[in-house]
């Protein structure tokens, strides 16, 4: 006669309980963007070195001057509408002449020696002095006739400024070809084609102001400064935004966490009510009856942890789970003689 099994003690399934694997729960890198370099003090001094470049690089005109061949043009045309190479002898240009005819119009005249050797060309003078003044139309003569011209970018053009650039000079050119030697006659007709060019809404109408040497260098270092710590603000607002991002993502991982924790719980539970058994003793009895008085409290817990919404307070539901395990757990312990 064959004996019927036994079934596992209470003993065994607790001792079968306890060896049941932990659920592993997910755990992040703890820089999981990568971005902890942000917070380096190295990464700070090279973002100023980045804003200062930057900086150099836009107003590297103005700050390489005082390196520039263009120099004593642009300290002398800060302060005047002309400027005549010392190289020429004295009295060869009618300079007050000249100054009388621009009056306060927005123009300057370069009066460049024949043997001026400073630049590549007429035109390299040219920009040299608009890219530091950048409000004037100049016209540079040498050898007694206009050898070029060009305007800065402020000079407020209203059409298209290629075309206007293109005419402007080629007129001048043709317009001044007849006098040549007579300086101040060229200059003239610059004057006479400016105002046309303003009358005739080609360009806005503009008075010439006049700025020291010193405003300019404080200019200069202005924008510099203004520059690099628009740069240092972009980068300190970048690292604001990483510190918050950060800690939404970390809230976010503690929140997978604890859902992780309860999941855990209630597969735990699960087997606990899984394992109680019909036939036993009174604490069988008591198990099998407080797994059926607590199912539906576990099965509610259970669609309320899988529905949770992420970020939402699981403290309540932690609460309900840990009422369920107490009972389940008063329920397996053996009740004292009285």
């Amino acid at each position: 006669m064959s004996s019927r099994p036994k079934k596992p003690g209470k003993r065994a399934r607790t001792q079968s309980a306890k060896g049941r694997r932990a659920v592993r729960t997910w755990e992040p890198d703890q820089d999981p963007l990568g971005w902890s370099f942000l917070f380096s003090r190295t990464t700070v001094w090279i973002v100023i070195g980045i804003g200062v470049i930057a900086a150099v690089g836009m107003f590297w005109p103005r700050i390489s001057l005082p390196f520039s061949p263009a120099r004593p043009i642009v300290n002398t045309l800060s302060q005047d509408v002309v400027w005549v190479d010392p190289n020429i002898p004295d009295g060869t240009v009618d300079a007050e002449r000249i100054r009388g005819i621009i009056g306060q119009r927005p123009l300057a005249v370069v009066v460049l020696a024949p043997d001026n050797d400073s630049f590549d060309g007429a035109l390299d003078a040219c920009t040299a002095v608009t890219d530091r003044i950048d409000d004037v139309t100049v016209m540079v003569m040498q050898d007694g006739a206009l050898a070029n011209g060009c305007q800065g970018a402020d000079v407020p053009i209203t059409g298209n400024e290629f075309g206007y650039d293109f005419v402007f000079w080629q007129m001048m050119d043709s317009q001044t070809s007849f006098l040549h030697g007579d300086l101040p006659a060229q200059v003239e007709q610059l004057a006479l084609f400016y105002d046309t060019q303003v009358d005739i809404g080609h360009l806005e109408p503009r008075t010439r102001t006049f700025a020291a040497p010193a405003a300019q260098w404080a200019l200069a270092v202005g924008l510099l400064l203004a520059v690099t710590a628009g740069v240092l603000l972009l980068f300190f607002g970048l690292r604001r935004g990483v510190v918050a991002l950060q800690r939404r993502h970390e809230r976010r991982r503690k929140w997978r966490a604890q859902r992780d924790d309860l999941d855990a719980e209630l597969q735990d539970l699960a087997l606990i009510m899984l394992a109680a058994e019909p036939a036993g003793g009174a604490v069988n009895r008591r198990q099998i009856t407080a797994a059926a008085g607590v199912s539906r409290a576990y099965i509610s817990a259970l669609n309320d942890l899988t529905n949770s919404q992420q970020g939402s307070d699981l403290t309540p539901l932690r609460q309900r789970i840990a009422a369920i395990r107490d009972k389940l757990e008063a329920a397996g312990r053996p009740r004292k003689k009285s």
